[in-house]
């Protein structure tokens, strides 16, 4: 993609692995924003409609959620099983860096990112945020 374009965003796995020679620039978005706000950023969630799901899907999501907690060694040795020097990094990513929870200061930051979304005209309104 560098090849052909000034600049990208990369995410997931392509983000990751990467590893680069130094000639290209790296931004950390989401330690941008978290020097600038002062809040971490959230950058991925379940979302949903008001009442399009029943008490007990939610509880099948979080039991989901919990249950892959309790498994991450096997996760990330079944992912990369044809990768078995990414396994450790693997397992960290997701012990470490991924947040299963939304917390007072991530609540924050994403109201703010939606405030500022309404600002940059990206979006009309922002909806008074709901967690189930």
């Amino acid at each position: 993609m560098l090849a052909a374009c000034d600049a990208a965003l990369i995410i997931g796995d392509n983000a990751l692995m990467r590893d680069g020679d130094g000639s290209v620039e790296k931004i950390d978005l989401g330690e941008v924003w978290m020097r600038t706000t002062g809040l971490p950023f959230v950058y991925a969630f379940w979302a949903g409609r008001h009442g399009s799901l029943s008490p007990r899907d939610v509880e099948v999501l979080q039991g989901a959620r919990d249950r892959g907690l309790q498994h991450t060694n096997e996760i990330a040795r079944e992912y990369f099983a044809s990768l078995p020097e990414r396994q450790a990094m693997g397992v960290r990513y997701l012990r470490d860096n991924i947040k299963y929870s939304l917390g007072a200061q991530e609540r924050a930051g994403l109201e703010l990112f939606y405030r500022y979304a309404v600002e940059a005209g990206v979006i009309s309104r922002a909806e008074p945020l709901r967690f189930f």
